[in-house]
């Protein structure tokens, strides 16, 4: 059990990957068949799994060099095993059941419905069934955009179509526990990254901070996107650091350099692959361009195998971006052209730095100039960390200009007794946020890391950690400048959860694990007993401020199970409504359900008076169909002229919206379901 093990490690750099690599063998197939109007079963399930046992071996092509083999004994990869599939099991049994259509996850919930039972991506809208002249409809909804004729799902595709194979497999069991498992899929990759960086023996304390930081177990416990996108990335960077552990001597072996360009091959696919489950990534895939212009200044092989598998997976988010996921580009399009405008500028950067420094006689760090870039470096990360520190004491962010979010930021605000002012984005108190999660020890302790890491990768050392500052830190410093989200909590710290937590544990399990080597190394030459004792005081104290601040949070949140029960109210709703309904709604909360899940035509009436009313009951009526109008409350039904009746009223846990402060509870959410047939 203790001694070192071939096998082990093997086996724990694996199981770092094949998640991933296996789900970028169905993310590369699923999103294009979705695309042609061809997902479906039988056709994604052999494609997908053609494209996996191709990709998987490519992946794991370099881990039986010996630069790249982590020697360890069994306890560590069984612990981190252990840690992976207890948080999975967890968040499984606690998971939400949010798949009614309020925020995110209940429409990536609806979208993953959809998708298990129609092959393509657009929608058509109903028109036939609310007859010739029904007057002024909408068809589109939260999550769900209306395009001329068509409905079309808000976010990129590549998650719905993984919680629709959970659906096909499991029936809303399978679709709602997915983000579970592949959540303790990516604690496990994380594992696996701090035992690339720091010795396989650490691996189960980076995958239990991670574990034990709430927001990842909260997106694991919901079908939002940001467990996959954990994943992907966590992978990736495994991926790019075997790669850059094996290259940094000259490879001169023909048949190594062909393993070498199959693995950055993969290494780039699955962080492209990214780019079809969320938006941001490619923001990291910019981030570690200049890490590919330093290989290739040192004519390291792979180079351009990693470039063709990032512009490949890149190609296929363009394409869902372009064709089924296009309204949602059209959203987010000044976000959308400031990611352009820093891959264009990454692009060029690197470019032009990497052929300058080719043609230098003499290394960088050789060069006069260069002697004080470390020193520098260093200092700006200590100089971002007080920034980031004080700007809630001098800064006040307006950055919100989106209406719908400014009122609903108003809104919020007014609950939580706030000044209303929807332009408040609340950015300058991201790293308050961060500090709610991981504790300010761990915080301090990755910036304190974060500055050492700058200066020993700049002085030649620790060159592994080159993708960990270019991507995690990176992204990290970019979200908390800007996160870009409606802010209230716990909705708003799902941008902390692909980059900025695991990179901020990273760091601070790197100082942990130096500040015990370090002590370590006094002890040895110290004479007694009391000093060497000190390294492990010291691990016990460390270990302690980082777990109970972690805890303060996650252990009374991680039981408060939400949105319990909407499984059965959705099945209500349907049983209530009568078989030739065409559904006539005062809102869109219901829409979705009512489409996907009942089967019938469902459209909202945009003015709700008793003329419209009228004119829409006789359209509908003129095709033979029976017009139902329904609302979450009397109101706008008593408004149309209509006698409502109440088909349910249910009681159930909703997450908390706070601005100011962290979630520590749940709150009750309200929902009535009323009808009314004229």
């Amino acid at each position: 059990m203790h001694k070192a093990s071939r096998p082990a490690g093997y086996l724990l750099s694996a199981l770092s990957l094949v998640p991933a690599l296996l789900v970028t063998g169905w993310l590369i197939v699923a999103v294009p068949l979705v695309v042609v109007g061809q997902f479906r079963p039988a056709t994604v399930a052999p494609l997908a799994a053609i494209a996996c046992v191709v990709l998987v071996p490519l992946g794991l092509a370099l881990l039986r060099h010996p630069a790249a083999h982590i020697r360890t004994p069994w306890w560590p990869v069984i612990l981190t095993v252990l840690i992976g599939v207890g948080f999975a099991v967890f968040a499984a049994v606690t998971h939400s059941e949010n798949i009614i259509l309020r925020r995110d996850p209940g429409a990536y919930a609806q979208m993953g419905y959809w998708y298990a039972f129609h092959p393509t991506w657009s929608i058509p809208a109903p028109l036939s069934a609310f007859g010739p002249n029904p007057g002024q409809l909408g068809f589109g909804s939260l999550g769900f955009n209306q395009v001329d004729n068509t409905i079309v799902g808000q976010f990129m595709t590549g998650w719905p179509t993984m919680l629709a194979a959970g659906y096909w497999v499991s029936g809303w069991s399978g679709l709602l526990i997915l983000p579970a498992i592949i959540g303790g899929c990516a604690i496990v990759a994380v594992g696996g990254l701090v035992a690339r960086l720091m010795g396989a023996k650490w691996a189960p304390l980076g995958a239990l901070f991670t574990a034990f930081t709430w927001p990842v177990l909260w997106a694991s416990q919901t079908t939002l996107s940001e467990p996959v996108a954990m994943l992907l990335l966590a992978s990736a960077i495994c991926l790019a650091i075997d790669w850059l552990v094996v290259t940094a001597d000259p490879v001169t072996d023909p048949r190594l350099r062909h393993r070498v360009w199959l693995h950055a091959f993969a290494a780039g696919l699955v962080l492209g692959a990214g780019e079809l489950v969320r938006l941001d990534i490619g923001v990291d895939a910019a981030l570690m361009l200049p890490a590919l212009g330093w290989l290739w200044v040192r004519r390291r092989p792979g180079v351009w195998a990693y470039l063709i598998g990032l512009l490949l997976g890149g190609a296929l988010g363009a394409l869902d971006g372009l064709v089924a996921t296009r309204p949602y580009i059209g959203i987010n399009i000044s976000s959308v052209r400031v990611l352009v405008a820093l891959v264009v500028a990454a692009v060029l950067v690197t470019a032009v730095v990497a052929v300058v420094l080719r043609r230098l006689h003499r290394p960088v760090r050789e060069q006069r100039w260069w002697r004080p870039v470390p020193a520098i470096g260093a200092a700006l990360v200590g100089i971002i960390g007080v920034l980031l520190l004080i700007r809630p004491f001098v800064l006040i962010d307006h950055s919100t200009t989106d209406p719908n979010i400014r009122d609903y930021t108003g809104v919020l605000q007014q609950i939580n007794s706030l000044p209303v002012d929807g332009t408040r984005g609340y950015a300058e108190q991201s790293l308050i946020w961060v500090s709610w999660y991981i504790g300010w020890p761990a915080a301090i302790a990755a910036f304190v890391a974060a500055a050492m890491l700058v200066w020993r990768t700049c002085n030649g050392r620790d060159k592994r950690w080159i993708p960990v500052l270019l991507v995690y830190a990176g992204s990290a410093l970019l979200t908390l400048i800007h996160p870009g989200i409606t802010p209230d909590h716990p909705f708003a710290d799902r941008r902390l959860v692909v980059e900025v937590l695991p990179g901020m544990i990273l760091l601070a399990t790197w100082a942990m694990v130096e500040a015990f080597r370090w002590l370590r190394g006094v002890a040895a030459r110290a004479t007694g007993g009391w000093p060497r004792r000190w390294p492990r005081i010291a691990m016990a104290v460390l270990l302690l401020a980082y777990l109970v601040s972690m805890g303060i949070v996650t252990v009374p949140m991680s039981t408060k199970r939400t949105y319990i029960g909407e499984i059965a109210i959705s099945d209500q709703v349907c049983r209530a409504l009568p078989a030739n309904a065409s559904v006539v709604m005062s809102d869109t909360l219901w829409m979705p359900t009512i489409r996907a899940q009942c089967g019938l035509p469902a459209t909202q009436l945009i003015q709700m008076t008793p003329d419209a009313v009228a004119q829409v009951t006789a359209s509908i009526r003129a095709v033979g169909r029976t017009p139902v109008f329904v609302a979450l409350d009397p109101g706008p039904l008593m408004d149309g002229g209509l006698v409502p009746q109440q088909v349910f009223h249910d009681v159930t846990m909703q997450d908390e919206q706070v601005l100011m402060q962290r979630p520590g509870n749940t709150s009750t959410l309200d929902l009535q379901f009323w009808m009314a047939t004229p």
